[in-house]
């Protein structure tokens, strides 16, 4: 990414809105998902009756070791995640 000269990598940090529903991982205290390792992701799901539930997902830091879990968008997936067939 390239800065204007006045800009600063910190004020360039994309950080998400917190409280607006789901979010997206991230490490409020090294304010990065760089060093994120999700430990379980469970997609969104077609409930009977109750129709599409939230996606899911749990991680840790690996450079703090804050770990955290919450909803997150529905059209979100970990890298390289996949269903087994």
């Amino acid at each position: 990414m390239v800065l204007p000269a006045w800009q600063d990598d910190e004020a360039a940090t994309a950080v998400p809105t917190i409280g607006t529903g789901p979010e997206l991982p991230f490490c409020e205290t090294c304010r990065s998902d760089q060093y994120l390792i999700i430990e379980e992701f469970v997609p969104p799901r077609l409930q009977p009756r109750t129709g599409l539930t939230s996606a899911e997902a749990s991680y840790s830091c690996l450079k703090c070791g804050q770990f955290s879990g919450h909803e997150v968008p529905s059209d979100w997936e970990p890298p390289g995640w996949f269903w087994y067939a």
